[in-house]
């Protein structure tokens, strides 16, 4: 670790750094989301690279010499993009958000404390791995070792499976048994309905323990086994699926729902899944419900979802995931339509993201 001393800079300029950093940074975050929709987007690419370069040079003029270098390798990386000669992916995007995250934290430190710690041998194994995808070296391979070196919690560890829930209604062990066989036909699932749980009932746990986490825990644990009967294509397909498909998926709330409708004791956790992909503007299916008529349980589950398809969906190979902020950015610009805002905040709480 090296520090770097901050009172030789000039107070006025960092300040406007800081502030004109911060405008990008939500600038870049937007421009992702977009390039990942749109990966040829011309205008998107362009403005991006400018930003990235825009940003590099105001850390350079106001001082900040360590961290121009490794900035300046993305922005080679980015300029490649541009010019057509890499294709712009998600890891790229989470390479790109991933730096400017050290970016932030360095300028924050910054302005509280005259000696910055940092870690100059990371930032040149990070900018080496850069350059090597720059030399079109295995760029994907370099992209996930970049991404690695920034954000270790990216590389799954065995099953990465979150903390255990105990489970004491017999209903709920016979699920639980039942997940050996589902991970079996999908292996991407393994630890999925453990990790989903964990995460529900940290939010619960934030929110009051309102709802009724063993509940939460049916529904999640059913969700998971009814989906199971989709065709299998459909449950690994990475492309867009059509409007007979997507019918044919969304149909799986009310095969959800049903397994559980015929206990009594399991009512609210079918609801619970008959409602989870509605959306909090009314825009969701399969009824159309706004915020106040959907049960927290179903909100709770929609954000956690969510969570779980970015970190650990289709985009990484099966030993990494993807970083946590890119998760928490993506469904943070959904709260208040998609989301409840609530309880993407319980998510950020829980998932430590500031």
């Amino acid at each position: 670790m090296e520090i770097f001393q901050t009172e030789q800079l000039d107070a006025e300029l960092v300040q406007d750094c800081f502030d004109d950093f911060g405008e990008k940074l939500v600038s870049s975050e937007s421009l992702i989301i977009e390039l990942e929709q749109h990966p040829s987007h011309d205008t998107s690419l362009r403005s991006l690279f400018r930003t990235i370069h825009s940003i590099k040079g105001n850390l350079g003029l106001t001082g900040y010499a360590p961290l121009v270098p490794v900035l300046q390798e993305l922005e080679d990386i980015l300029d490649l993009v541009r010019q057509g000669d890499l294709t712009f992916n998600p890891k790229i995007g989470d390479l790109t958000l991933l730096l400017l995250d050290h970016v932030r934290r360095f300028l924050d430190d910054s302005l509280v404390s005259s000696a910055v710690e940092y870690d100059s041998e990371l930032y040149k194994k990070v900018g080496g791995a850069i350059k090597e995808i720059a030399d079109h070296h295995e760029p994907e391979k370099q992209l996930l070792t970049a991404i690695s070196l920034l954000d270790p919690q990216t590389k799954l560890d065995s099953l990465e499976i979150g903390e255990s829930f105990t489970v004491d209604y017999p209903e709920l062990a016979y699920f639980s048994g039942l997940l050996p066989a589902i991970e079996t036909r999908m292996p991407k699932w393994q630890g999925r309905v453990p990790r989903l749980i964990a995460l529900c009932e940290r939010m619960n746990q934030l929110d009051g323990n309102e709802c009724d986490i063993e509940q939460i825990a049916a529904a999640l644990y059913t969700h998971d086994i009814a989906m199971s009967f989709l065709p299998k294509s459909l449950l690994i397909s990475e492309k867009s699926i059509s409007e007979n498909e997507y019918n044919h998926v969304k149909r799986h709330v009310y095969a959800c729902s049903f397994l559980l409708s015929q206990s009594d004791h399991w009512e609210l956790a079918a609801q619970i899944l008959l409602e989870h992909h509605e959306r909090v503007d009314g825009g969701g299916y399969p009824k159309g419900l706004s915020e106040n008529d959907i049960c927290e349980g179903a909100k709770c589950i929609a954000v956690a979802h969510a969570y779980e398809a970015i970190t650990h969906g289709h985009y990484y190979e099966t030993q990494h995931k993807r970083p946590i902020m890119r998760a928490v950015m993506e469904i943070s610009a959904n709260a208040g339509n998609q989301f409840s805002e609530k309880w993407v905040r319980h998510l950020m709480k829980a998932v430590k993201v500031h």
